[in-house]
Parts: C-alpha cells; structure tokens; sequence
C-alpha cells in the first residue's frame, strides 16, 4: 500500500494543475450598480506595459445595465494578445487603485470576462470568469 508522501510526490509534477504563464482578455463589462452617477478610471497593463488608459461616465444604477441602456462592453484587438495583465479602476476622485491581476492564482484559465462593478457607496469590485470567447 502506498504511503500518502508517495501519492503526494505523484501529483506534484502534474502540469494539469499548474496554472498558464500567460492569459487574454476576452472582454471588460463595466456596471455602476449604485444611485449616484460615477466616473471610472481604468488603466491596463500587459506585462508591465500600459495598453489601455480610458476614464468612462455610467450613469446612475436605475438607469444602467438595462436592456434600455445596457453596460459597456470593452472588447479591443490589443486584449486578444497574451500576457500577464493587470486591470486597475478607481472611483471618482478617490485615490486607491483597486487591482486584480491575471492569470490569477486561484484561477488557472487562460482567457478571462472580467466585470468592473461599482457597488452601492462607490465600493468597487472586479468579479472574474473564465471563458472560451478568446477562441472565437
């Protein structure tokens, strides 16, 4: 019978669960789920360069992310090449960059949605998935 240091020594070397060295973009969705108009910054970077600066206007949350007015979709050539990306946004005037970085982790995709979200207060949260929509 194996011991359990021997199944482990198995497993470590599995490239299944390594995660990629790189990752693309497939698209960044931009929500303000709060009353309030707010102003977005956003800034990307792909292994340390800056490929994307851009400040966006969302309206109020009542008014956004309907069928009526439905949320920005960013979806641009430079996303599709793959890199170690870094999203940052911030709210406004404030002064923190809320930053997540891809490939992540916890995640081991190699093409993610990425969903900038303002929540109520001005809060700002960046839910991921992974998707096969770079393939398309």
């Amino acid at each position: 019978m194996p011991s359990a240091g021997g199944v482990v020594g198995g497993l470590s070397g599995c490239s299944a669960l390594a995660r990629p060295e790189t990752t693309r973009l497939a698209e960044l969705i931009l929500l303000n789920l709060d009353e309030p108009s707010h102003t977005l910054h956003v800034r990307i970077s792909r292994d340390g360069e800056r490929v994307h600066t851009a400040d966006y206007a969302l309206d109020e949350g009542s008014k956004f992310g309907t069928r009526e007015n439905s949320a920005p979709v960013i979806q641009e050539e430079w996303m599709s090449t793959a890199g170690k990306y870094t999203v940052a946004a911030r709210v406004d005037d404030q002064s923190d960059w809320y930053e997540h970085r891809f490939p992540a982790k916890n995640r081991r995709g190699d093409c993610f949605s990425v969903t900038i979200r303002i929540r109520q207060g001005g809060v700002l949260d960046m839910p991921s998935n992974e998707t096969d929509s770079c393939n398309e």
